[in-house]
């Protein structure tokens, strides 16, 4: 049998409760009312005589007998006195002992006819085991009770999946059951995938998180996605009852996607999931960036994938939602009794409720004490408001206000890496950063483990991987949007932090900034020009080859072709030992020889570069890679007898590369996908 203490459930959720149990026991229907004063009475029934009898529930499990005790003796008895019931029954979620009992019937005498008629916490778990329908029914109750810790526990994949559910379990007593959370169940148990798009913070990765946890009750072991669908390729096993939960799948940016090719593989994924019925598969997006993907969208056609046969839009919720979001954030809070006052005063809750900028985060935000550590009760309202009508700047009391200048670096780090940061590389970029600010440099040597104590929890996240090593990556994505806006206009301070960065993905991620018109033309110019001034003449830490690689393919596509800038990128690839070369950048790497055979900085009769090429034939590369050097064989103007034209043709013919010309996408065949090569490239010689 399970021992629930109720702590999970707020004092409506207990009402609820308390109400099914005893429509059970007393075999009738118990009506119950409007929320709001309820002058004693939270149900009722009428005997067969036809007399009222009264249920009255206090859901007191965190203020203990002796204040339970005081209230009805202060308060509650005049009440019960004015309704004057033939039987009283009251119900709480206290421990009471048989004296317990004994007192509070003395003191409700007449109107509690016997000791029975007093349920304690101990009575509902007797009742609960008697009615176990009672018991699924309830959610978050059910969730709560040990057995369904034990099942969390033997169904999580080792590592993260298993820290996740901690989490989500953790959130449980806030999450509200929507239209959208059984509409989700049915989609899944019909085509096994969900994809949930919504805008930032309108609950998609706690509506998420929640389907899992009820898959995972059912036996269904988790994989949580951290950074890439092969986790979950690797971690696939015939006829095993598994759920896929990718979050954020395409980023914080659509372009971060097809930089990983990650659209591509999700798709066939999503198809493998269709026709699996052990498995299941859960996605996650911001709407404008799945609706960014053109791309993606074109594959859906192609693999013969409906999109919207997947898709769940959460665009919108019931006021009574809204209503029962702000109530479970503030009855599980730690808000003081004094600044919940000021959520009551003058029903300005309703406002909240109704206000078109509501959403599950702002709700989240306005409600976690350590957001609003340094308010007092009378600035609370005024700050609820403003943020009600602000929700951009949610973050801008904590990042201005509540860290120091050092703890914005570390933060700023993080947003600009674009992806999870690992530790040895933020601490590394951290003590760079420092170093270049001149007003910081003179100061002792700050300890970054301090800062990250006090932003970790609030701006950031800190995660340990399955193979140990310590990642960092942002609380929520809004903080993200939130540092982007705010330093949009200030070229040199994102310069010194992409100087400091030092990473790949952080010029990945600048290059889908600057696509997105996240950072302005003339900002851009200035970042990639200071950029380029300091890692190529490698005036500090080694840049590796391929972000030196990425970094000028950038200035190339984003800077006027000044002879300055053809210099650099030329000298670059002048100086290339192609014997020494190792490259996962083989299309931006190709772009740069393309350019440079064309302004004479590299000899198209260079048999280094063909050796080059050929060795990178030797290992797989994916259809984005072969095109890349289908183009470059054409600018080196390669002979069809010519080796590597061989090599290249034969991959080509016995590879399974979908097309990707649209009048091809209902092709199958091989010659087809050879047929779509030779149209983009004449120089392939038809077989």
């Amino acid at each position: 049998m399970n021992e629930y203490d109720f702590t999970k459930l707020n004092d409506k959720e207990f009402e609820s409760l308390s109400v099914d149990l005893l429509s059970k026991t007393e075999n009738k229907r118990i009506e119950r009312f409007k929320p709001g004063k309820d002058g004693g009475v939270d149900g009722r029934f009428f005997a067969a005589n036809g007399n009222e009898v009264v249920i009255q529930c206090k859901h007191w499990a965190r203020s203990g007998l002796q204040a339970l005790v005081r209230h009805i003796k202060n308060e509650e008895l005049n009440k019960i006195k004015k309704l004057n019931p033939s039987r009283y029954i009251l119900v709480t979620s206290i421990e009471l002992s048989r004296n317990n009992k004994r007192i509070i019937k003395k003191m409700l005498s007449p109107f509690v006819i016997a000791e029975n008629d007093i349920l304690g916490k101990e009575d509902l778990n007797d009742l609960l085991s008697q009615y176990p329908e009672i018991e699924q029914k309830h959610y978050k109750l059910w969730l709560s009770s040990i057995s369904v810790l034990r099942s969390l526990l033997n169904n999580a994949i080792i590592g993260r999946s298993t820290f996740k559910l901690e989490e989500i379990r953790d959130f449980t007593p806030k999450y509200v059951l929507t239209a959208n959370h059984d509409q989700a169940i049915q989609k899944l148990d019909k085509v096994h995938t969900v994809i949930i798009t919504g805008e930032p913070g309108v609950g998609k990765t706690t509506l998420a998180d929640h389907l899992c946890l009820y898959f995972v009750l059912k036996d269904f072991e988790l994989c949580y996605i951290e950074d890439s669908i092969s986790e979950a390729e690797s971690a696939l096993q015939t006829k095993k009852k598994q759920i896929f939960y990718f979050d954020d799948f395409l980023g914080r940016n659509f372009l971060e996607a097809l930089n990983r090719h990650e659209d591509s593989h999700v798709i066939n994924f999503i198809k493998r999931i269709r026709n699996d019925k052990y498995k299941r598969f859960i996605l996650t997006s911001r709407t404008t960036i799945l609706n960014q993907g053109k791309r993606l969208s074109d594959l859906f056609l192609i693999e013969n994938v409906d999109r919207n046969e997947f898709e769940i839009k959460i665009s919108s919720l019931s006021y009574f939602d809204k209503a029962k979001i702000l109530y479970n954030h503030i009855w599980f809070s730690d808000l003081s009794e004094q600044f919940i006052e000021q959520l009551y005063f003058d029903k300005r809750y309703r406002i909240i409720i109704k206000h078109h900028n509501f959403n599950p985060r702002l709700i989240s935000f306005i409600t976690d004490t350590h957001k609003i550590s340094n308010l007092t009760s009378s600035e609370y309202w005024p700050f609820i408001y403003n943020t009600l009508q602000n929700p951009t700047d949610i973050w801008t009391h904590v990042f201005d206000n509540q860290i120091d200048e050092f703890s914005r670096l570390i933060v700023c780090l993080v947003v600009y890496n674009g992806r999870k940061i690992e530790e040895q590389d933020l601490k590394c970029s951290f003590s760079e950063l420092v170093n270049s600010k001149a007003n910081l440099a003179k100061i002792e040597l700050i300890d970054i483990e301090s800062c990250l104590k006090i932003i970790v929890g609030s701006l950031l996240n800190r995660t340990i991987t399955d193979l140990g090593k310590t990642v960092y990556d942002l609380f929520n994505p809004s903080v993200g949007d939130f540092v982007l806006r705010k330093y949009s206009g200030d070229p040199a301070s994102i310069a010194c932090i992409m100087y400091s960065l030092n990473t790949i993905e952080s010029l990945v991620n600048l290059n889908n900034l600057i696509k997105n018109k996240i950072i302005p033309l003339v900002t851009t110019k200035e970042i990639i020009r200071s950029l380029l001034q300091k890692k190529i003449e490698m005036t500090h830490r080694s840049s590796s080859f391929d972000y030196k690689v990425i970094l000028l393919k950038l200035a190339l596509d984003k800077y006027e072709n000044t002879l300055e800038i053809e210099n650099v990128i030329g000298t670059f690839l002048s100086n290339i030992n192609y014997k020494q070369i190792q490259t996962n950048h083989i299309p931006s790497l190709s772009n740069l020889l393309q350019w440079g055979i064309q302004k004479n900085f590299i000899n198209r009769n260079d048999l280094d570069l063909t050796s080059f090429l050929s060795s990178v034939l030797d290992y797989p590369i994916d259809h984005k890679d072969l095109l890349a050097i289908c183009q470059l064989l054409h600018t080196l103007k390669i002979h069809l007898t010519d080796p590597l034209f061989k090599k290249t043709k034969k991959i080509i013919i016995e590879s399974d590369y979908p097309s990707y010309s649209a009048s091809f996408k209902r092709r199958r065949g091989l010659g087809f996908v050879l047929a779509a090569y030779l149209i983009k490239f004449p120089i392939i010689a038809p077989i």
